[in-house]
């Protein structure tokens, strides 16, 4: 959820602010692929 300036707040979805004008819940995914430098992820074999 993002309220009216457009800040994620992640905190309504467990405690909801009525009277907040705010966005529908939105699902964001990402990957990681690098943690401190190093790969985290398995070289692709082809």
């Amino acid at each position: 959820m993002f309220d009216e300036q457009l800040r994620s707040r992640f905190e309504w979805l467990r405690d909801p602010d009525p009277v907040a004008v705010a966005t529908p819940p939105v699902l964001i995914a990402f990957d990681v692929l690098y943690v401190k430098g190093a790969r985290c992820q398995p070289a692709a074999t082809v």
